[in-house]
């Protein structure tokens, strides 16, 4: 019997300034309709505009680049203020943070049994054990009408992890995310 499951995760910094909330869907549980999607299909449904590839290697960058900028530049399209925030993430305060959460083995995962993995071991083995769920992620502002806000989506071997600040958690932008994922687990 396969009952679908999915694991949230949310994590601080030691000051608890800064935080990521994580959705983490394994192949498992992904609805028929979703089973053999690629991460440009999970893209397109989850409404990713504008999305930078992002490898293993900038997965802190990209992490860093969906906190605010401290001093953004007025009347910018939102896509263009994430690619410059991309762009400048090494130098921000929020980056070592950034690099423990891409680095450390805190994410919840199935890789037979429920382990603990690091978000870019998840990216490196998924490009490794490439199977029905297609590889990679991407790094975009996720739109569902007037709510948006800047997410990670990352597609591996093993499943699908979103990844939104802390701070949506509860909000229009994490109720959305949280409808999508019930969708593509076909509980919805």
């Amino acid at each position: 019997m396969n009952m679908p499951q999915s694991y949230e995760t949310t994590v601080f910094d030691e000051g608890r300034t800064y935080g990521f909330h994580m959705f983490v869907i394994p192949k498992r549980s992904l609805g028929t309709s979703f089973a053999n999607k690629n991460i440009g299909d999970f893209s397109k449904d989850i409404n990713l505009t504008d999305p930078i590839d992002i490898s293993a290697a900038y997965l802190a960058h990209a992490l860093t680049a969906l906190f605010s900028e401290p001093n953004p530049v007025p009347n910018i399209e939102p896509s263009t203020q994430l690619r410059a925030a991309f762009g400048t993430a090494g130098n921000r305060a929020e980056f070592n943070f950034a690099q423990q959460v891409a680095f450390a083995p805190i994410v919840p995962f199935e890789t037979s049994p429920l382990t603990a993995e690091a978000l870019a071991s998840i990216l490196v083995g998924g490009v490794a054990g490439a199977g029905a769920v297609g590889v990679g992620a991407k790094l975009g502002i996720v739109a569902f009408g007037v709510t948006t806000g800047p997410a990670i989506l990352l597609a591996a071997a093993g499943g699908i992890v979103v990844v939104t600040l802390a701070s949506s958690v509860g909000t229009e932008l994490g109720k959305e995310v949280t409808a999508k994922v019930k969708k593509w687990m076909g509980v919805s």
